[in-house]
């Protein structure tokens, strides 16, 4: 495995890494992000008492435009066509915990992986701040599921709909407990 970092040249110079010399091929990631909430909030979320409106809904429709504004978040990343996104739940009410599973498609030459991410990471956010100052967020994880090709054999599986668990294993995993 290289040492090397890819978004810099020899005298340290940020880039953008050059992909156009790759095939254009379908790309697919998944993300997810959780987040852990005290019984009050929980009950306040499903029964759709929160004053500022369906939490859910509002965090649905923020991981989906987080996607298509990733490279405008994060550095050197491509602009991407991307041809899906989606953002579904799954709620684990003895747990406490809410999971965003962030679904991101495209056709190009570099893959999809910060934009499930931010996805993700949107959707979480935005289930958290309608909430704030209600014990609303004891422990937030984000992590990347199922990055590359749709033509992996995981990739030909359906996404975690609403009301099921994901059987997909994270491959990186970032903890911001808070």
């Amino acid at each position: 495995m290289s040492e090397e970092f890819t978004h810099f040249d020899s005298n340290g110079n940020a880039f953008m890494v050059d992909v156009s010399g790759k095939d254009v091929t379908k790309r697919m990631a998944i993300a997810q992000g959780t987040i852990r909430v005290s019984k009050e909030v929980m009950d306040a979320i499903l029964g759709k008492k929160v004053k500022k409106g369906d939490v859910l809904t509002v965090a649905q429709v923020a991981g989906i435009m987080g996607t298509k504004r990733t490279s405008e978040l994060i550095p050197m990343c491509h602009i991407l066509n991307l041809t899906n996104a989606k953002v579904t739940f799954t709620i684990d009410r003895e747990e406490c915990t809410i999971t965003a599973f962030c679904t991101v498609k495209t056709e190009g030459k570099t893959g999809v992986e910060m934009e499930a991410l931010t996805g993700a990471s949107q959707a979480d956010g935005h289930r958290e701040h309608p909430s704030r100052g209600e014990g609303w967020r004891e422990e937030r994880r984000l992590s990347l599921l199922s990055p590359g090709r749709w033509r992996r054999r995981w990739a030909m599986q359906s996404g975690p709909e609403r009301g099921t668990r994901s059987n997909l294993k994270p491959k990186v995993f970032a903890s911001q407990p808070r």
